[in-house]
Parts: C-alpha cells; sequence; structure tokens
C-alpha cells in the first residue's frame, strides 16, 4: 500500500475502495432485479394458466399502444430519478455500513487511511 503513497497515486487507493464498494451495490442491485424478474415469471405463468382455465370466457386486451399511454407513468419516473447528493449520500452510508459490518473492507479502508496519514505527516507544511 505504501508504494502507492510514495509513488502518489492516492486517487487509486480511494479508486480501489470505491470499486470494492461498487461492486457490493451492483451485486444487491442484480440480486434485486433477479428476483423481480423471477417474481414476474411467476406471475405471468399463473395468468397463462388461469387463462386456460378460462378459456372460453373474454378476456381484456393489455395496454400495448401510446395512446393507452398513462401520463403518472411519467410522473413515477422522475421521481426514481436521484439527484447527485441522494446518490452520494446513499453511497456514504453504504460505505459505513460495509465498514462496520465487512472485516475485510475495514481492513483495507484502514490500510488506505494509514497511508493517508503517514503521508500528510511526513511533510509538514503542505500549506
Amino acid at each position: 500500500m505504501k508504494i502507492f503513497g510514495e509513488l502518489g497515486w492516492f486517487k487509486d487507493l480511494l479508486e480501489v475502495l470505491y470499486r470494492v464498494l461498487q461492486k457490493s451495490i451492483d451485486e444487491a442491485k442484480k440480486k434485486s432485479r433477479d428476483e423481480a424478474k423471477k417474481k414476474e415469471e411467476e406471475e405471468e405463468e399463473r395468468r397463462k394458466e388461469y387463462g386456460k382455465k378460462r378459456s372460453n370466457e373474454w378476456q381484456k386486451p393489455r395496454n400495448r399502444y401510446w395512446s393507452n399511454y398513462d401520463e403518472s407513468d411519467v410522473e413515477e419516473e422522475k421521481e426514481e430519478i436521484k439527484t447527485v447528493t441522494d446518490v452520494r449520500m446513499a453511497m456514504a452510508k453504504s460505505a459505513v455500513d460495509r465498514y462496520q459490518n465487512d472485516l475485510e473492507y475495514r481492513f483495507l479502508h484502514d490500510r488506505v487511511s494509514e497511508v493517508f496519514v503517514e503521508m500528510l505527516t511526513s511533510v509538514p507544511n503542505i500549506v
């Protein structure tokens, strides 16, 4: 770790922490998407089974055209878009949670912090 500091690659040390944290966030998002997709597929399967049982009855067609596009969907999409501040806050919370619960991440974070402390204390009058 000290070699990064000696070479002046401080940004790379922070990038390592960021990528480790981002990887766990991406994995959680993927897991959530996979679970939602599985649930959606199960629901579709149930609908198909229900349709087979009641095939002699009229079924309402799905809304597939722009004329049926609901403006509330647009509003929901806008609400989902988060500001940069919200994203950074969420990432900071995730970093704190990961630091408190993951010993390996804590070890890595502490080593990176030590490199920064050592480099900052070795050059007394930077300002």
